[in-house]
């Protein structure tokens, strides 16, 4: 199972990625994420505990990142 987001399920990419360790999906505590990729900056993107156990349970999460370079992203998470 892959878990996380690239190409247009993170709104104006260029060049983030996002992969969500299958482990973290029972994780109790949030979890925090850089998505880099292959940008020239980074941002990252926190879950909830229960959001990640909403992807487990194959829905869809959306987050917002941090704000960096005066521009943030939606990320849609899924895993397939």
């Amino acid at each position: 199972q892959s878990c996380g987001a690239s190409g247009t399920a993170i709104e104006a990419n260029h060049g983030h990625s996002l992969t969500i360790p299958e482990a973290d999906l029972s994780s109790s505590t949030d979890k925090t994420y850089n998505i880099m990729g292959s940008a020239s900056h980074d941002h990252t993107v926190t879950f909830s505990a229960a959001q990640l156990a909403q992807l487990k349970a194959g829905q869809s999460v959306v987050v917002t990142s941090s704000v960096t370079s005066s521009h943030q992203h939606q990320v849609t998470a899924h895993c397939a």
